[in-house]
């Protein structure tokens, strides 16, 4: 059997394992290939609140503060969202950086390449911290 390129994703942990590449004369003929399935990385870096990717059967989340990167198959549909406000601080949503630029606090994103983005928020004006 012949030698193929392997790749396993962990992608809950963003874990890269067991790639090996094979010597050329390995390599299957172009009409021997089996389909690969690409994946691609989204990172994001909350703000004032915390930031939660959404696609078929999983959600993940990136607590205030941190910045997060997740795994996800090519042509996957994300929802991206953070919280609009955020009172106890006087904090709110003015927009997006990166990818989900010119969107509100919940941006739609189909995930095609590795892609970044992170939330910026504001000073709610009169408004005092708790």
């Amino acid at each position: 059997m012949r030698a193929y390129l392997r790749i396993a994703l962990v992608l809950a942990n963003m874990t890269l394992a067991a790639c090996a590449m094979p010597a050329p004369d390995e390599l299957a003929p172009a009409d021997d290939t089996a389909a690969l399935t690409s994946a691609f990385v989204l990172t994001v870096t909350s703000g004032e609140n915390v930031i939660t990717v959404s696609s078929p059967g999983r959600n993940d989340t990136c607590p205030r503060f941190e910045t997060r990167s997740f795994a996800y198959l090519s042509g996957t549909a994300l929802t991206v969202t953070t919280f609009a406000v955020n009172t106890p601080d006087c904090a709110r949503f003015l927009r997006w950086d990166g990818a989900c630029a010119g969107q509100s606090n919940q941006c739609s994103l189909v995930i095609t390449s590795d892609l970044s983005t992170a939330s910026v928020y504001g000073t709610i004006p009169g408004c005092h911290p708790k």
